[in-house]
């Protein structure tokens, strides 16, 4: 692997994937209209592009796929969020994310009354609690089907797998991490959440999972996992994409037991479904060439324009400027945390954002 191939990994995603606007710019101007992806998911503000709520699209998956989730008021007091939170789940650890934001914003897996107490008191937003799910694999999973149609498609695998590091016995968490290129990267932001762990020594071949949360940004390496899909896959997730009314196109991000029940529907917990927003998230995998990442990612756009042209057939119109820009508003206020009530410094938004 190059150098470069190396660093794409970790670039922003506008300059990572700049090459696909010229392709969003050719469909724009084909079908005559720049918002031509918000009418692929009618049921899904933007068509998930962003500012969606996490909650409304939860509610979208059939229950039997989803862990028990409660969505907290930003005008709720601690001591009223407090007892829903206790009230719902039994016992801890608990997630907690904002209904709206991405890319890992803002998620945390809490262990304990207190974590969530200063959670609570530290984010005033509409925030989504969650059971946490203690199956040991993750994957995410994009999908869609024609309006109309039955039979959907699988189109992108990604095998989530989560930052670790092996005992030898003699080297404590923080030294270990400094020799793992990709945990090295994490030790900052570990020193400020998971300073604890950091002193422990573990034995000889124990590996340690340092983060849970599945999130790039967090350390978790991407892999393809094209060659899981299969017919018995591809069932699964019609019988579950065809009960989602007004959404035909996103990604799922689930957790599993193994590949067996995966594929006869049993022990699948879907944490999130992202619409149009979300890549496929493949490509990510350091060992696809910069090329075919590029390439796979226009033909997932493409998908998204035939989607659009058959909705428009059936009358879905797209959103217009003025509605896209009342969202984006109301977005980047819930996502910029120098905006957040409790949180007004840049110093405290670069720490929660790396």
């Amino acid at each position: 692997m190059n150098s470069k191939q190396k660093e794409w990994e970790f670039l922003p995603i506008w300059k990572a994937l700049y090459p696909v606007a010229w392709t969003f710019l050719k469909l724009s101007f084909k079908y005559k209209n720049p918002l031509f992806f918000t009418n692929v998911n009618p049921s899904i503000e933007t068509s998930g592009l962003f500012g969606e709520s996490k909650i409304d699209i939860l509610n979208k998956i059939p229950e039997a796929y989803k862990p028990r989730t409660l969505l907290i008021k930003e005008e709720w007091t601690v001591e009223t969020c407090m007892d829903k939170i206790l009230g719902t789940f039994p016992k801890f650890p608990i997630v907690a994310k904002p209904n709206i934001g991405e890319r890992g914003f803002l998620v945390r897996i809490l262990k304990n009354e207190g974590e969530l107490i200063n959670y609570l008191k530290r984010y005033k937003l509409d925030l989504i609690i969650q059971e946490f799910v203690d199956l040991p694999r993750e994957l995410a999973i994009m999908y869609y089907h024609l309006p109309g149609e039955k039979e959907g498609h699988i189109s992108s695998v990604c095998i989530k797998r989560f930052l670790s590091i092996t005992g030898d016995g003699e080297s404590s968490v923080l030294e270990l991490m400094k020799y793992d290129e990709r945990a090295r990267k994490q030790i900052d932001r570990f020193k400020k959440e998971k300073m604890s762990l950091l002193d422990q020594v573990p034995k000889n071949g124990e590996r340690i999972i340092l983060e849970k949360v599945g999130n790039h940004c967090k350390g978790t390496t991407f892999l393809d996992g094209s060659h899981l899909i299969n017919p018995m896959m591809l069932e699964q997730f019609n019988k579950i994409g065809q009960q989602m009314e007004g959404v035909c196109y996103g990604r799922f991000d689930l957790k599993y037991n193994n590949l067996e029940e995966l594929n006869a529907g049993k022990n699948i917990r879907i944490i999130e479904f992202n619409g149009v927003g979300a890549e496929p998230a493949h490509i990510y995998d350091p060992e696809i060439p910069i090329a075919q990442k590029i390439k796979d990612y226009r033909d997932h756009i493409h998908q998204i324009a035939i989607i659009h042209k058959l909705q428009k057939q059936r009358g879905i119109r797209t959103s217009t400027l003025g509605e896209l820009y009342r969202i984006y508003k109301n977005y980047i206020q819930k996502t910029t945390l120098s905006k957040i009530p409790n949180r007004k410094t840049e110093q405290y938004a670069f720490v929660d954002n790396h």
